[in-house]
């Protein structure tokens, strides 16, 4: 049984690789506009898919924002996925 070498990780990461993701550019950029860290995999160096992942926010967290801007914190997101991916969560 031979091997096969996998990759999982984001564009930038793939382009360091060698690892050509245009033609999945554009689903990407729909997952991120949807609030979805894009994820690419490849094998044996060549893209084979993409995955969209999200960590939903709660019910609550509106409440918790508006309750936190009474007592006067400001409040910041820092993250370190896609603009595009954190501004739709922002939203």
């Amino acid at each position: 049984m031979g091997s096969q070498r996998a990759l999982v990780g984001n564009a930038h990461w793939f382009a360091e690789q060698g690892v050509d993701v245009a033609e999945l550019a554009a689903q990407a950029e729909s997952l991120r506009a949807r609030g979805r860290t894009a994820v690419f995999v490849a094998v044996d160096g060549k893209v084979a898919g993409l995955l969209g992942v999200s960590d939903p926010i709660k019910a609550s967290a509106k409440d918790a924002l508006v309750h936190l801007r009474q007592e006067g914190l400001r409040i910041v997101m820092l993250t370190g996925d896609n603009r595009t991916t954190a501004e739709a969560v922002a939203r």
